[in-house]
């Protein structure tokens, strides 16, 4: 379902990185590992202090912004330090059912957003420029979201409720998922579903993203009939 995933000035990523699911021209010998055209399963490999896991995790961030439950903390590193921009980009293009789904974002920090949109088949659904305060939500008909109140979601984010949120700036289509009642059919539960199965497991001293997983997928190691069945 994913197709092709791209960031920006993301740790020791300065400039754009492209991963193309779809680029699949070298992988005929290897039919196993493709699903419906598209790569599904893949090996990144490269000596230590690469990008490895730093490239796991900006391709996590997508799950950890519309549910921010288990978030890095906010004064680690995270835009490129030779940079001389001041956010990170990310872009995720899915496909469901013959609908193409692109979600991109702008990050000042794990905390702060600079900007949003989401582009369903090549229509703009929204989208959101939170320094300028700017929110284009014309085309949530397109979406069966024209009944959303847009009006309380602008509202929640000038608001000082909560100055301890983990996010400053609720991400506008974390909102809509929770705040419409779609079909069960819609694009956006499709992508809901997809995004809260990412796992990503982190072997080794590094930092777990996903603490309790990570002790869970050990545990599942020790028996022959789970390792089967991962």
């Amino acid at each position: 379902m994913l197709k092709r995933f791209s960031l920006k000035n993301y740790r020791n990523f300065k400039d754009e990185i492209m991963i193309n699911f779809e680029d699949i021209a070298g992988y005929q010998f290897n039919t196993e590992c493709i699903t419906n055209g598209i790569l599904s399963k893949m090996l990144i490999y490269g000596k230590n202090a690469t990008g490895k896991t730093n490239l796991g995790r900006a391709l996590m961030d997508i799950n950890t912004t519309l549910y921010p439950g288990f978030r890095m903390q906010a004064n680690e590193n995270f835009m490129n330090a030779d940079s001389d921009e001041s956010f990170a980009s990310f872009s995720y293009t899915f496909e469901f059912d013959d609908k193409e789904l692109i979600y991109k974002y702008e990050r000042y920090s794990v905390d702060k957003l600079k900007r949003e949109e989401l582009i369903i088949d090549n229509v703009t659904i929204f989208i959101c420029e939170f320094d300028d305060k700017n929110f284009n939500f014309e085309n949530l008909n397109f979406i069966n979201a024209e009944t959303a109140n847009t009006q309380r979601y602008v509202q929640s984010l000038e608001s000082d409720e909560m100055e301890e949120a983990i996010e400053m700036q609720l991400p506008f289509l974390r909102w809509l998922i929770h705040n419409v009642a779609f079909d069960n059919d819609s694009i956006l539960l499709k992508l809901d579903n997809y995004v809260q199965k990412m796992i990503m497991i982190i072997t080794g001293n590094n930092k777990r993203m996903i603490p309790m997983m990570n002790e869970r997928f050990y545990q599942l190691l020790e028996s022959e009939n789970h390792l089967h069945l991962l």
